[in-house]
């Protein structure tokens, strides 16, 4: 049965993306679209059990988003499937529901727009149903260059910088190439793109796999049916909460749950 949900619902997705163009406001075009290879992991007693994701960075002027691009086609199918719609139900049941949990599959559910607004990260985070959206100051990692540190990511010529950040110590390779000071997820603040960053444990690693110059989607924020205002610090107590709740769950079907840390561990 879940296979049979899972190839409806991918044809479902090939039929509704469009609708995403509906609940959009578009913030700037954008100059560049990186995709990255995403790895995390999600045991840390195994130190095995590993997820990738593909994610999407748009860059603006101005302002950039950063999303997982499977993340991206769920949501634009849910908001295609309003409560009036004929497949509402099975498409929530797909996509929430124990049985199924559709969105499990993913390393990443967050949206992340920096400087937007001016001088701002804004934070969609998702629990369940709904989406917490917060905001935080744009600020710089404080960043070490290491002199003499050279190699080639897709064809660009890249430098390392260390960083420690809410509790882990990050390694960037960043590009001057690309002079924009930006880079996957809340890194920020380098002289060029960062291709390429993870933290020495390497329990986060994004990887950068493709540029793309002429970018037909603009910078653009999402919104969600069920979305409220939050802060950083009460979305992870949410999100602990619910971990704590889903390992009693396994526990109680005498399975082991995973042991794993958020990225920001400062909380």
């Amino acid at each position: 049965m879940n296979h049979l949900y899972r190839s409806i619902l991918i044809c479902l997705l090939g039929c509704n993306i469009s609708f995403a163009q509906q609940i959009k406001k578009e913030i700037e075009p954008a100059l560049l679209e990186c995709k990255y290879n995403y790895m995390v992991l999600r045991d840390t007693l195994s130190n095995s059990i590993f997820k990738n994701d593909v994610m999407i960075l748009r860059i603006g002027a101005q302002s950039n988003s950063f999303f997982s691009e499977h993340t991206f086609k769920l949501d634009s199918l849910i908001c295609y499937a309003g409560p009036d719609y004929p497949l509402h139900s099975f498409i929530e049941a797909f996509l929430y529901l124990e049985d199924f949990r559709y969105y499990d599959k993913n390393s990443m559910l967050d949206y992340t727009y920096q400087n937007y607004p001016e001088g701002k990260i804004t934070v969609q985070a998702r629990h369940e149903k709904i989406v917490f959206q917060y905001e935080e100051p744009l600020l710089p990692q404080q960043w070490t260059i290491v002199p003499d540190s050279t190699r080639q990511i897709i064809n660009h010529s890249c430098q390392l910088a260390t960083c420690e950040y809410r509790g882990r110590k990050y390694l960037a390779w960043f590009t001057e190439d690309l002079p924009v000071q930006t880079g996957p997820w809340k890194f920020y603040g380098l002289p060029g793109l960062i291709m390429e960053v993870y933290d020495t444990d390497k329990h986060h690693h994004y990887q950068i796999t493709e540029i793309k110059e002429n970018v037909s989607q603009p910078v653009s924020i999402y919104f969600f049916p069920e979305q409220k205002v939050s802060t950083r610090k009460e979305v992870a107590k949410i999100l602990r909460e619910g971990m704590a709740k889903s390992a009693e769950k396994n526990k109680e079907k005498g399975e082991e749950p995973p042991i794993y840390d958020f990225m920001e561990k400062d909380y």
